[in-house]
């Protein structure tokens, strides 16, 4: 395709093709001709309700191309109708929201790739050289744009902001998603024609695996990270990997309390203390080592108080049995089969845990307000510290999204290399748990026949391999009433380990059954019975 005739730099993203007629409506009844023009030449966002929405894509392009726009995503609700509302209501979210395959939704961003010319035929993609077409995800900040691109420090992927006047360009580590071509004819010329689509990552591994650490993610009009707001990812990684645990630690009964776990589990805690102090307070940490205390006075504050006792009585002080931990981290986590020479009851520490009110400084006289006040330094506005993740889909659904379409040419130098479109309309992501998704059918059919001449002719496919360690304290477990109670017995000498078959269909049973036992005891507390089943007849046929 030469310069002089479509030309390179006249291949343009507009409106999918089937779309137009609808864009042109839309264009028509704007008032503002940008937005006329956003109508005509922004990608749609299209939603399906079916796992098969492929195959119903193509078999809709196939029968009538102009149905496709009703399945243009609009803002809908799936809670039910309060009484009284009238047929067909549906509350609207009040904005475009866009739900998860968990919820039985699909979500596809569908854009046509064409050629400045009259007809506005497509263009024709070349693998072959290079080229590529795709998506690019953007997350609408205050300030302008993020994308979720390859964090400069090796650290996995960050949403990194876009400069200012660069939105339609992809930046550098960006990641781009695929959109491949679905061939149609025109409805009114019979001509062929192609439509780009891609699925829009309204789930994806990094929003499970970091679901815990949605500090982490800026919410919209936050203030910017690592100000004094309760929003810096240091903060609470400290708060669940130390001051929470140790907390816990201090309030155990009397009646759980088992010889040998609690000096255990104070090694681990130690251990992570002296983690989180090395990778986010290293100041701290380096004088901890070197004995010589730090400048600042936040991180000083800090080095003082783990000069004190950690167990009164032996003579240890924190500074001791954080070093004594990071020295002996190959046997606390066992690596090596050496004893641990550490041994410390953090039970048995006076240091106060936790800030005691919600409005105290960071400076409180607390181990929690201590390392609040010792982390000084912001945290950078493009990144966060090593080890903390970031989701890329945030978890609770109040970030706003948009996308836009990508064609690359790596060989078309010296004429623009990168061909962006315009942004789709601003969306939310709809998080797992959300009143307004629609829900799926799902049904787990138990056995129909429960008696015991029925359920033995299951086989026991189902294998539990029990190490001696695990089988000896399960048979601990002789009395449920005296268990709950901290009494428990004493464990078999024989060293064997075991593997214990089940059967699925009794295992399906007994869990349907404790489920509703415990669903029924904890309805004194949570009133949720009414809301969790209904149970409807179901006519099945006499067995005689």
């Amino acid at each position: 395709m030469s310069v002089a005739g479509t030309g390179r730099a006249a291949v343009r993203w507009v409106t999918g093709n089937p779309l137009w007629a609808a864009a042109t409506d839309a264009a028509d009844a704007a008032t503002d001709a940008d937005a006329a023009t956003a109508e005509l030449r922004r990608p749609a966002l299209l939603r399906f309700d079916s796992d098969t929405f492929m195959d119903d894509l193509a078999a809709l392009l196939a029968a009538d191309p102009a149905a496709l726009a009703a399945h243009r995503a609009v803002p809908v609700g799936f809670r039910a109708a309060p009484p009284g509302a009238p047929d067909g209501y549906r509350p609207s979210p009040g904005r475009l929201k866009l739900y998860q395959p968990f919820h039985g939704d699909f979500n596809l961003v569908a854009a046509s790739l064409v050629c400045g010319l009259i007809g506005l035929p497509d263009h024709t993609v070349r693998p072959g050289e290079g080229e590529q077409v795709g998506f690019v995800l953007r997350r609408a900040d205050r300030t302008g744009e993020l994308a979720w691109a390859h964090d400069p420090t090796g650290r996995g992927r960050r949403w990194a902001p876009v400069p200012m006047g660069m939105e339609s360009a992809v930046i550098d580590g960006e990641e781009i998603f695929p959109m491949f071509p679905v061939g149609y004819r025109d409805a009114d010329t019979g001509a062929p024609r192609r439509l780009h689509v891609g699925l829009v990552p309204t789930s994806s591994r990094e929003t499970f695996r970091a679901a815990a650490r949605a500090e982490a993610f800026p919410l919209e009009g936050s203030p910017p990270r690592g100000g004094r707001a309760d929003d810096d990812p240091r903060w609470n990684a400290f708060d669940l990997g130390v001051v929470g645990p140790l907390a816990d630690l201090r309030s155990l009964p009397a009646r759980v309390r088992q010889p040998g776990l609690e000096e255990d589990a104070s090694a681990h805690l130690l251990l992570d203390f002296a983690d989180l102090l090395r990778r986010h307070i290293p100041r701290v940490w380096e004088a901890l080592r070197t004995g010589t205390p730090p400048s600042r006075r936040g991180e000083a504050a800090l080095y003082r108080a783990l000069l004190s006792p950690a167990e009164p009585g032996t003579g240890q002080s924190w500074r001791e049995a954080l070093l004594s931990a990071a020295a002996q981290w190959a046997a606390i986590t066992g690596e090596t089969t050496e004893p641990v020479a550490l041994r410390v009851n953090l039970r048995r520490s006076t240091i106060t845990v936790r800030i005691a009110e919600e409005g105290d400084p960071p400076g409180a006289p607390s181990l929690q307000g201590l390392i609040r006040g010792a982390i000084a330094d912001p945290v950078p506005p493009d990144g966060v510290p090593d080890g903390v993740d970031v989701p890329k889909i945030e978890p609770t659904g109040g970030a706003v999204y948009r996308i836009r379409c990508v064609y690359r040419r790596p060989k078309c130098a010296p004429f623009p290399t990168d061909v962006v479109s315009l942004p789709t309309e601003d969306f939310a992501i709809a998080p797992v748990f959300d009143p307004d998704a629609p829900a799926r059918q799902i049904r787990i059919a138990m056995p129909v026949d429960t008696g015991i001449r029925d359920l033995r002719k299951f086989r026991k496919n189902v294998g539990f391999v029990l190490s001696n360690q695990l089988r000896g304290q399960m048979n601990r477990i002789t009395d449920l009433k005296k268990a709950l109670d901290g009494e428990l017995g004493e464990e078999e000498s024989w060293n064997l380990g075991v593997i214990c078959q089940f059967s699925i269909p009794i295992i399906t049973i007994c869990a349907l059954i404790v489920l509703m036992i415990f669903l029924s005891l904890l309805n004194i507390v949570f009133f949720w019975r009414a809301f969790f089943r209904i149970c409807l007849p179901v006519p099945v046929r006499s067995r005689s």
